[in-house]
């Protein structure tokens, strides 16, 4: 390693000459960049410089250039370097380079690097460095995969101040970025990604099939429950002027559970839309587990048998399960699971079944939350691992693992780590 006194008379020649020093044939970029980490005042446009390498003769940067330091896993040690410099520092000498730079080598570097240390007060920077000048111009695949890994490292490190912004990123990026802010929220373990996708709907006319198409996806994977901001959201596009995103609305509300949807995807079956028909058979089998496909008519019976029992039993049931000797209980659980209109209410009106003491009326109430997939009830389920009876510890163990899709243990501790994480 080159001593501070050295360094800083080197950095004082030219540019030209200070990098052919630092990148003699026995040095990378790596060192160079761990031996400016030392310098005071923090030297970075010349770090920046010498990483990016743009200008460095081929000689010097066979194996010191930023696609190698990226692909041999050194990032940490510029990652390092770069935060060993003051936040504002950086970031207003990014901010200078992301205003004057075209080129697209050095553009790619300063989202990466703005993905290492950048804050949420630097996403316009990012946004600004990975857009190309105009919007006429598709944004560079190289920049788009910069920006991908640029947000994705940025949630890694703090996710909870990025996850609220990303909405306003999506508002403001270039359309070629666009699809990138949306996989984002798919793929990153974000706590309500329905509620950010929903977010994002009716913002850019052209962005919306593909965000109803995530939202399905997400939906479909998580069985988490969904917000009534985010079904509002959604609710719209039932009547959009665009054939693909009412076909889209359909399959997604299916997805979301939306009772309140399910008498006019019924409606829709009577289209002469042969696609439309689908959408909405899919949608309402999603979202009631049944397969009546589009025969109108069985779910219009099915429809009027179910807001009859809600009108008219559903209130006694649920008290029965709850209270009742454990004939009656049995008997109100098994007409309770014969119910699948408003799956979340019947997971609330079934779970109290879950404390009674009678190992039959656990079992089945497990074997039918299972089925429903009942998100809300995890907790409930989580205590029966605790329960004497090792039936009962099996049938909750099988409904956690059905409903989380998760592959742990019966190991109560594992579980109840998991609550607390998803709660934080």
């Amino acid at each position: 390693m080159l001593n501070a006194t050295l360094l800083a008379g080197i950095l004082a020649l030219t540019p030209g000459d200070a990098v052919e020093i630092l990148l003699d044939d026995e040095r990378t970029a790596v060192v160079a960049a761990e031996e400016l980490a030392l310098l005071r005042p923090f030297p970075v446009q010349e770090l920046f410089w010498i990483l990016q390498g743009d200008e460095i003769p081929a000689a010097w940067t066979k194996e010191g250039t930023f696609d190698h330091i990226l692909s041999n896993k050194q990032r940490t040690t510029i990652e390092l370097a770069f935060q060993d410099a003051p936040h504002g520092v950086c970031a207003q000498y990014l901010r200078g380079l992301a205003e004057t730079e075209q080129s697209l080598e050095t553009k790619a570097t300063i989202v990466e690097i703005l993905g290492w240390i950048g804050t949420v007060s630097d996403l316009s920077t990012l946004l600004l460095a990975a857009s190309p000048e105009s919007e006429r111009y598709l944004a560079p695949s190289k920049l788009r995969s910069a920006f991908a890994r640029a947000l994705a490292e940025m949630h890694r490190r703090d996710a909870e101040a990025l996850e609220p912004e990303l909405p306003w990123v999506f508002r403001h990026a270039h359309s070629g970025l666009r699809m990138e802010v949306v996989k984002c929220v798919e793929r990153q373990p974000i706590a309500d990604p329905i509620d950010l996708l929903a977010r994002m709907l009716s913002v850019h006319t052209n962005m919306d099939v593909f965000v109803l198409q995530t939202m399905q996806v997400v939906a479909l994977r998580h069985g988490q429950r969904i917000g009534q901001s985010a079904l509002q959201a959604v609710r719209p596009f039932l009547h959009d002027q665009d054939p693909a995103c009412v076909r889209l609305a359909c399959r997604t509300l299916g997805a979301m559970n939306d009772v309140e949807s399910i008498s006019y995807l019924i409606q829709l079956l009577d289209t002469d839309d042969e696609n439309l028909r689908t959408a909405a058979a899919y949608g309402l089998s999603v979202g009631t587990g049944l397969q009546f496909d589009d025969n109108v008519l069985r779910w219009r019976s099915w429809f009027e048998r179910e807001r009859t029992w809600w009108d008219d039993l559903a209130a006694e049931r649920f008290n029965q399960l709850a209270t009742a000797p454990i004939d009656v209980a049995l008997q109100a659980l098994n007409d309770i699971s014969a119910r699948c209109l408003d799956r979340e209410a019947l997971a609330a009106g079934v779970a109290p079944a879950l404390v009674r003491p009678e190992e039959s009326v656990v079992l089945t109430a497990c074997a039918y939350l299972r089925r429903l997939s009942a998100e809300s009830c995890v907790a409930e389920l989580v205590d029966l691992l605790h329960r004497e009876e090792a039936s009962i510890r099996a049938a909750s163990h099988k409904a956690l693992r059905s409903i989380t899709g998760l592959r742990l243990g019966a190991d109560p501790a594992e579980w109840e780590g998991v609550i607390r994480s998803i709660e934080r």
